[in-house]
């Protein structure tokens, strides 16, 4: 699955988080990296999800980006 960085203010996270499951309800948050920037695993891929808040922008979120690369640094 299409994963993505989103950010929001760190109090508003239940917020965003909202409007992830509104504009697609298999999304969901895989991780949170530090308070306010989540790692988030699409259903669709992302630039349909992308298009979706383009369309209809969300209110919380702040900043959405495409995760093209992951690496493990333990």
């Amino acid at each position: 699955m299409p994963q993505a960085i989103l950010t929001c203010d760190p109090d508003s996270v239940d917020l965003a988080r909202h409007e992830l499951k509104e504009a697609a309800a298999d999304a969901h948050i895989e991780e949170i990296l530090s308070p306010g920037v989540l790692l988030v695993e699409l259903g669709d891929s992302y630039w349909e999800f992308a298009e979706k808040w383009h369309q209809q922008p969300p209110i919380f979120v702040r900043h959405l980006c495409p995760v093209q690369m992951t690496v493990s640094l333990h």
